[in-house]
């Protein structure tokens, strides 16, 4: 009975960290990775949604073109400086 309570209170606190991203809301820093995926030269008309990932300083970020979902990029941080790469 308590190996249960212990697996069932791991399995409880274990799935309050399984967020694999946090939503980026904040319209100034939308604007600030829409205009560093344009000055890479690749196409971003509007952001769909952004995601910060928790466990590096990644950015995932979904783009449309013409009103649909086109785009994925993801900005890596590399030593500081961001890199651009389409999925």
């Amino acid at each position: 009975m308590r190996t249960l309570l212990v697996i069932c209170c791991f399995l409880v606190s274990s799935s309050a960290f399984a967020e694999t991203s946090y939503s980026i809301k904040d319209p100034k820093i939308i604007k600030a990775l829409q205009s560093y995926i344009k000055i890479f030269g690749y196409s971003c008309d509007e952001v769909d949604h952004a995601d910060r990932l928790p466990w590096n300083d990644n950015f995932s970020v979904w783009c449309k073109k013409n009103g649909y979902l086109k785009y994925h990029y993801e900005l890596e941080d590399r030593g500081g400086k961001y890199i651009v790469h389409v999925k």
